[in-house]
């Protein structure tokens, strides 16, 4: 009768550990990867964003400067105009020509507080505009997401080194014990030379090669294909 010993419950306990860890630095590599990817996407949208309402405030900067322009040669204008109504007034006798100038004055003034305010709120409409595209030019915010991005870049490195060494352990063939008892009670046991090494790109999860060696189906051979053996997991 012969009796065939995979492995004992320790060793079975034991591979079974090191395979958890080797697919748990795996997958851990594999997320930080996605983050470092979903960074790189953040911060390729902010730099479009950020380059977009440049362009955006530095138009509407240039339009209100053209509005505040306009805005103070009229106000020069409604001075002048009010300037000579005023005069007029001081020269004008008659009662009813005194009435008119005088509502032509007040005219004029209205004009000119219109005016100023609109002056006032296109010279602070400029301020805010200069002092948020002194912000967004100054690329504080971009510097900062690109020094994310290298602390990332270092630990995606890491992990990932980590994950391919990792690989270079996998169990993919467990060494087999053969205990034969004869009939007259004599018991032989025999460990087969069965080994396994695996090569791998750094890329968590990627095997790039597998190299079996040792007395498979009977025979002594090495091969890289296999699918063409019998693993046990």
């Amino acid at each position: 009768m012969t009796e065939v010993v995979i492995d004992s419950r320790k060793e079975e306990v034991n591979q079974q550990t090191e395979k958890v860890s080797i697919v748990k630095v795996q997958v851990e590599a594999f997320k930080k990867k996605q983050e470092l990817n979903s960074k790189i996407e953040e911060v390729r949208q902010y730099k479009s964003s950020v380059n977009y309402k440049i362009s955006k405030k530095t138009h509407l900067k240039e339009e209100t400067v053209i509005q505040i322009s306009a805005a103070k040669e009229e106000l020069k204008v409604s001075e002048s105009t009010l300037f000579t109504y005023e005069e007029q007034l001081k020269t004008t006798k008659k009662e009813s020509d005194r009435t008119v100038i005088t509502k032509k004055i007040e005219e004029v003034k209205k004009e000119i507080e219109t005016i100023t305010f609109s002056i006032t709120t296109f010279q602070k409409t400029i301020d805010t505009i200069t002092s948020e595209l002194t912000e967004l030019t100054s690329g504080t915010t971009i510097k900062t997401k690109e020094e994310e991005i290298k602390n990332l870049q270092k630990e995606v490195t890491t992990i990932t080194n980590q994950a391919c060494t990792s690989l270079n352990k996998l169990p993919l063939v467990k060494a087999e014990v053969s205990t034969t008892t004869t009939d007259d009670g004599t018991t032989t046991t025999v460990t087969s030379g069965t080994t396994t090494t695996t090569s791998s790109t750094c890329s968590p999860g990627v095997i790039s090669g597998v190299s079996i060696s040792g007395n498979l189906g009977g025979s002594s051979t090495t091969t890289s294909d296999i699918s063409t053996q019998i693993i046990d997991k």
